[in-house]
């Protein structure tokens, strides 16, 4: 057994070095560690005097009860990603389920194949049995048009040391749950924060916060500056540190948007509110008498105090800037949204709508010179009202993906 050239292969798929052990002769690889994604580590086992590798956990039920035909599920989807190229087994326990696969010739092949088909069958399960799986996996699968997506139950930071090992398990895009500041994970785009313009440049890890701020330059129209929302910040923060009390929350405010710039568009209503109620308050300049005395202590005034409608004409002009940003991001999202549902639209003949009540995976039965399709009673009963004829309708959508569906009509 060429222990070398195995580990070599799995860097490669995860690219990071596993776990792994050998006892008595038995390759043994934790492919993903037990978790908050995953109740029991998931093994994969190989012995080369049987020729047989084992997945342990392929499948568990610690957090949830095993649904219904679960393992003829499985095994039509085994039979669908490697049917007649790898000889499986299913081993059936109270609490799990195991995949066994009889591998010969190059192992590191085999043992590539069964780990990414156990994705491709992990990655379905999440839309056939969504419900086990985010109580088991804490995800689950979800359709917009006929594009497939993971939602992760959790917020980023509490998966981040898994994902490099459960990403390879998840075929389709996913994303994960944004925290408290907006903060969440997308396969496709990577860090996203909902509380910053779409329109930006955002990066902790570089440090950096840009936001596009539309500037009028004629005669060539109206440029979009990057600029960094901590500059607005700190070319007003010095003003305010000097001054009274009154602006104590709003001072709060602004620091806090300083230390996380993305959650500015949560926060750009309280401060909008706040600078409202502070210039409402602000009492009428006094009255200049003509006494020395008065006018004396007056000026000492002017001198030592900061200027209140200087700092509150700033603060304003700031949240003019980000209210204009984010009127700009809010006709992103409007377009954005109208054009993918336009894209739904242009990509099928017709759109299905309803609820779905069940999904299962059934083997196609030879019938003559054909295929039948099993349906039980109940189904035909439910679903067919009875009829004993049906109208099949088949499609290709734009990434030649077929579907077939099934209609009942009545008799012609």
């Amino acid at each position: 057994m060429n222990i070398e050239s195995i580990l070599e292969r799995i860097l490669r798929i995860f690219g990071r070095e596993v776990e792994h052990r050998v006892e008595n002769g038995v390759l043994i690889i934790t492919l993903a560690p037990r978790s908050v994604m995953r109740p029991r580590p998931l093994i994969l086992q190989y012995d080369p005097t049987k020729n047989v590798a084992l997945l342990v956990n392929a499948v568990t039920f610690e957090r949830s009860s095993k649904p219904r035909q679960f393992a003829r599920i499985l095994r039509n989807l085994l039979e669908l990603s490697i049917g007649g190229v790898l000889p499986f087994r299913i081993i059936e326990g109270k609490k799990s389920i195991g995949l066994e696969f009889q591998v010969s010739g190059n192992v590191e092949d085999y043992i590539e194949r069964i780990i990414y088909a156990y994705g491709d069958i992990f990655s379905e399960l999440m839309f056939i049995s969504p419900q086990h799986t985010f109580y088991e996996y804490a995800r689950y699968g979800a359709r917009i048009g006929t594009r497939k997506v993971i939602l992760i139950a959790k917020e980023y930071d509490d998966i981040v040391p898994y994902l490099p090992y459960e990403s390879v398990f998840m075929v389709y895009p996913f994303l994960t749950i944004p925290d408290k500041d907006g903060k969440y994970f997308s396969s496709t785009i990577g860090i996203d924060y909902m509380y910053f313009p779409i329109l930006s440049i955002a990066s902790e890890e570089k440090n950096m916060f840009k936001i596009y701020e539309p500037v009028s330059r004629p005669p060539r129209g109206v440029e979009l500056v990057p600029k960094d929302v901590r500059e607005y910040i700190s070319e007003i923060l010095p003003h305010i540190r000097e001054t009274p009390t009154g602006l104590r929350k709003i001072l709060e405010i602004l620091d806090e948007i300083s230390k996380k710039p993305y959650i500015i568009l949560e926060k750009i209503g309280e401060l909008k509110g706040l600078i409202e109620e502070f210039k409402s308050k602000t009492p009428p300049p006094l009255p200049i008498y003509r006494t020395r005395q008065l006018v004396s202590i007056i000026e000492r005034k002017v001198t030592t105090a900061p200027p209140i409608d200087k700092i509150i004409s700033k603060l304003r002009d700031f949240v003019k800037v980000i209210d204009l940003v984010k009127d700009m991001d809010k006709h992103i999202r409007e377009v954005s949204m109208y054009r993918m549902f336009i894209d739904i639209i242009r990509e099928a003949n017709f759109i299905i709508s309803g609820r779905i009540v069940s999904e299962k995976i059934r083997k196609l039965q030879k019938f003559g010179a054909g295929n039948a399709l099993y349906l039980s009673a109940d189904e035909v009963r439910e679903f067919l009202s009875g009829s004993n004829y049906v109208r099949i309708t088949f499609i290709e959508d734009p990434d030649g993906r077929r579907k077939i569906v099934v209609e009942p009509i009545s008799e012609q």
